[in-house]
């Protein structure tokens, strides 16, 4: 139901590993920084995790992970990991790949959030958090901001609010 399904496993890793060998050969960005930046501006469509057919599917969790994926990498480059950071850029890009592919086709609704929610505020702070995400997200964003012009805070923090309302 417009899914992409596999029997098993191995047969969904082949056909990942298969299709991401000649979409994303690095073309997507350069090294940590390019991974950090590229991965703040990948959630204006935002679907929130939810069964198809019955099976739960973890939409908007995979898709924040995005970020969460690319600080790591950002992370271990600073501490000296380059060669390990440097091989985390292709498993980044394989997740993003495969994280847009398993978006559902059909009833696809991107959650709007309701208002900007920033961890550079105190009111962010003040909320209600259940999901420990919360304070994982707000730390990879606060850590990677400074990579993107000031005028660009305001986009990604209206982006990400939605997963911040998602897990409230």
């Amino acid at each position: 139901m417009g899914l992409v399904m596999f029997d098993n496993y191995l047969e969904a890793g082949i056909t990942a590993l298969a299709n991401t060998h000649h979409c994303y050969p690095g073309a997507w960005f350069m090294g940590h920084t390019g991974a950090a930046i590229f991965s703040l501006f990948q959630h204006e469509e935002v679907i929130p995790d939810q069964s198809v057919n019955g099976k739960h599917y973890f939409f908007a969790s995979d898709q924040l992970h995005i970020i969460t994926h690319a600080h790591a990498l950002r992370e271990l480059h600073k501490l000296g990991y380059e060669s390990l950071a440097s091989k985390g850029i292709r498993s980044l890009e394989k997740q993003i790949y495969l994280t847009k592919l398993k978006k559902p086709l059909e009833n696809r609704v991107s959650y709007q959030a309701s208002k900007m929610l920033d961890p550079r505020e105190i009111t962010f702070w003040q909320r209600n958090k259940r999901d420990p995400h919360q304070i994982k997200l707000a730390y990879s964003i606060l850590s990677m901001l400074d990579l993107v012009d000031e005028s660009e805070h305001i986009e990604i923090l209206s982006s990400v609010s939605k997963y911040w309302e998602l897990t409230s």
